[in-house]
């Protein structure tokens, strides 16, 4: 009876349309997704290993499922960084191997894939960064500038192929960097909830600052979670950081734009679908040289506020509902003249989703 059993079962994966496969790839990236998610809401002293496994292998599913399917590269690129993620958490460096690996895998596997050429550099900073190898990490670093020379990420990994020439002077730059970091912490700013109607907050901006510290704090994450009366999204930051704040219409956006930051590799031009009733979708660039800015799309009857919280840095936005009566004003009030803008406009550019990867 069992032989009977394994020869069927074959038979029956065997019988699978391609449709069938890519809908089964689906259902499965969509819950890795939310486990992901679930994962990255937690403080990270409370992520034990096998979470991280957990979530690693449900990617992985994916593209093992249906390698036709849309986003079995994406797929790959989740489960790299995961396995880079876990090589940092537990200072392992066989996962951090892997991540290359599968950075690697992405490459030879999907030639033609939009997410090749963050892989490429990322490679080269999980080398230098993770494993310490600075031969393979000038390597891949060289290849990323010969073949992409003209690329946004290319003044980094100029800077990275210095630092590994010249590892004194930039263990003295990292050395004063943390310095002023901690300097920075023992005089904290004032960290009061901001009222974010459609005023911007008040923020001081000091171009020349950036280049007297050395780098930019990076934007690290962006994460978000739903409840019946609000929806919260936090946006992890490396270091505390002044923020100004706006609203728009024609569609509804709420914007913020992070003064004196960089935003990781990882989230350059990525966005997120909400859809919860409050918020509709989340999306993040590099607006301008040092500063980042993150777009909310709302509903129109949605309110919001926003508050920095220290340990690790990370600013909080709430969104939720008006008031009954101003939601009835408003929807009497006579719509403003102004010009209604695409989705995307807002960073000067036509949006287009991207995934950079992680340093």
């Amino acid at each position: 009876m069992c032989a009977v059993i394994a020869l069927l079962v074959p038979c029956a994966h065997a019988k699978r349309t391609l449709a069938q496969k890519k809908q089964l790839a689906q259902a499965q990236f969509e819950s890795a997704e939310k486990m992901r998610e679930a994962l990255n809401g937690r403080p990270e002293s409370e992520r034990a290993r096998r979470d991280y496994n957990r979530v690693t292998e449900a990617f992985r599913k994916v593209y093992l499922t249906c390698a036709n399917f849309r986003k079995a590269d994406e797929s790959i690129v989740d489960t790299a960084e995961l396995l880079a993620e876990t090589g940092r958490a537990f200072h392992d460096p066989q996962a951090s191997q892997e991540a290359v690996t599968q950075f690697q895998f992405l490459m030879q596997q999907y030639p033609g894939s939009a997410h090749n050429t963050a892989a490429m550099f990322t490679i080269g900073k999980i080398y230098q960064d993770d494993l310490g190898d600075n031969d393979k990490a000038k390597a891949a670093f060289e290849e990323f500038l010969k073949h992409h020379p003209m690329h946004r990420l290319s003044d980094d990994a100029r800077q990275a192929l210095d630092e590994i020439a010249h590892p004194q002077a930039a263990a003295a730059r990292n050395k004063k960097k943390a310095r002023m970091t901690q300097s920075a912490h023992e005089t904290p700013a004032s960290r009061e909830t901001q009222n974010a109607k459609l005023q911007p907050v008040e923020a001081e901006t000091h171009p020349e600052d950036s280049s007297r510290k050395g780098k930019l704090p990076l934007v690290t994450g962006i994460r978000h979670w739903s409840t019946p009366d609000y929806t919260r999204v936090a946006i992890d930051l490396e270091d505390e950081v002044k923020y100004e704040a706006g609203r728009i219409p024609s569609p509804d956006r709420v914007f913020f734009d992070l003064q004196e930051t960089k935003l990781a590799p990882e989230l350059t031009c990525k966005s997120f679908d909400v859809d919860d009733g409050f918020l509709r979708k989340i999306r993040v660039a590099q607006y301008q040289h040092g500063v980042t800015r993150v777009v909310l799309e709302v509903d129109p009857v949605s309110e919001y506020s926003a508050f920095l919280l220290p340990n690790p840095y990370r600013l909080i936005i709430d969104i939720h509902g008006k008031p009954q009566s101003q939601v009835l004003t408003t929807k009497n009030a006579a719509p403003a003249n102004s010009s209604p803008r695409r989705p995307g406009n807002e960073f000067g550019i036509r949006h287009r989703r991207q995934h950079l990867f992680s340093l």
